[in-house]
């Protein structure tokens, strides 16, 4: 064959490549803006068909594997726009709803310190944890007992700003399961008392998720409404800034203790304070409109001891407040007048019947933030309340045992994570929820 006849030959097989370069770029155009580039004829239109088949195939199966990435953030779906309708507050409080999960809190594990972390300055995304470890460890035991859990967790969250008496604003999270409930239908409302680090706590957010999950029964449709409370008026999250000036003086506002005595020389304390944002709390929760007000109760962590006792003092006297139940892990109780062992045998002076409300502690053996004389003072006051009180005993347990993030802490003689004793304290916990709640 001469030359002249293979050059013949390959021109328009140079054609055939440049046309097929050609398809590969409309491919490429075509999936990037989703309009239809129509196929030539022949053998060479069948292989384009074959290629955009194959190319939208994999690129499902990569957006598949995306949206089960555990790290992946999801979205709520989007309620339906009603044409020519006013917004009304609750459409402004269905646009506030978030996901409530791991996947939707970091979108990938080495943004964990830099979304969640940092400190922002910024109310609507404050700062939630005091570090990487404190974060990962966390979000690792959530997505454990998401991934153990016998019904599928979806929980969703939204901001609430409250005020006290004095005008002062409160910075909380409301955490519900996402579900269709019916309408007339109330639940009961849970308080979420945080610790020294403020109400934006990733640990307080997984125990939300896990209270509203773990108490939800499909067959029945209970649920119940989380209300995580703000003690400090902390908007940012400044709670865990490393320097503990403003913390310290808004705690020590807060937790100032008043005592009284009347003619006879009774001792009587309040701390009017914290009273004050404890009732804003529950009036807010008794506002919202899913919520049935004589279902209340109430959990304290770590500072939120303090709540759980001021809430028991302030429930005495004001028959607005229901509480069917109270439960405190490693709550700390000190800073309160000493109250002399109670005897009413013979009646005198016998106080309201709050039997109606009942207390689990939850006490850590080995913390040494819980002395055995403020206990066995927090104990005398919850008897003289007429409040049932079970107190759990936890041997090897240390300060802050239901969390797994103190097993980073540097104090690790007074702070440790003990799992053995998160878990039997828990479930106790939610067992005393269903009996006082739901029964």
């Amino acid at each position: 064959m001469s030359l002249g006849a293979v050059s013949w030959i390959g021109y328009p097989l140079s054609l055939v490549l440049i046309w097929q370069l050609v398809l590969l770029l409309a491919l490429y155009i075509a999936q990037a803006r989703s309009f239809v580039v129509p196929a030539p004829p022949g053998n060479v239109g069948a292989i384009y068909n074959r290629l955009l088949t194959d190319r939208r195939s994999d690129r499902h199966a990569a957006s598949s594997f995306r949206l089960s990435s555990p790290y992946r953030r999801r979205t709520l779906p989007s309620p339906p726009i009603m044409e020519q309708q006013a917004t009304s507050s609750d459409d402004t409080e269905n646009v506030d709803w978030s996901p409530l999960d791991p996947e939707s809190l970091v979108s990938a594990p080495c943004l964990i310190e830099q979304e969640l972390c940092e400190p922002s300055g910024d109310a609507d995304k404050p700062r939630i944890a005091k570090d990487f470890a404190y974060a990962n460890a966390v979000l690792d035991a959530w997505k454990q007992d998401e991934q153990e859990a016998t019904t599928l967790w979806d929980t969703k969250i939204r901001p609430i700003v409250y005020m006290d008496e004095e005008e002062t604003p409160l910075y909380g999270r409301i955490v519900v399961k996402n579900k269709e409930m019916s309408p007339d239908k109330k639940r009961p409302g849970i308080l979420l008392f945080h610790t020294g680090a403020g109400p934006h706590d990733i640990f307080l957010y997984w125990k939300a998720a896990a209270l509203v999950n773990s108490l939800a029964d499909d067959d029945n449709d209970d649920n119940v409404v989380v209300l995580i409370a703000d003690i400090l008026s902390d908007d940012t999250g400044w709670a865990w800034d490393d320097d503990r000036t403003k913390y310290t003086r808004s705690r020590d506002q807060v937790l100032h203790v008043e005592e009284a005595s009347d003619s006879a020389g009774t001792l009587s304390w309040s701390r009017p304070l914290l009273a004050k944002r404890i009732k804003s709390a529950i009036n807010t929760m008794m506002e919202e409109e899913d919520v049935d007000p004589s279902r209340i109760a109430a959990i304290g962590w770590c500072l939120g001891g303090h709540s759980i006792l001021e809430l028991a003092r302030i429930s005495v006297n004001d028959d607005d407040i229901s509480i069917r139940a109270m439960v405190t892990f490693h709550g700390v109780f000190d800073g309160v007048p000493k109250m002399e062992p109670f005897d009413d045998s013979d009646g005198a002076g016998a106080l309201p019947d709050l039997s109606r409300c009942e207390l689990l502690i939850c006490n850590g053996v080995e913390d040494p933030f819980v002395k055995a004389e403020d206990m066995e003072n927090a104990l005398r006051i919850f008897q003289k309340l007429r409040i049932p009180v079970s107190l759990l005993q936890l041997r090897d347990a240390r300060h802050g045992f239901s969390n797994p993030a103190q097993d980073f802490n540097t104090n690790s003689k007074a702070f440790g994570y003990h799992q053995e004793s998160a878990n039997k304290s828990w479930r106790q916990g939610i067992a005393l929820l269903r009996r006082r709640l739901f029964q």
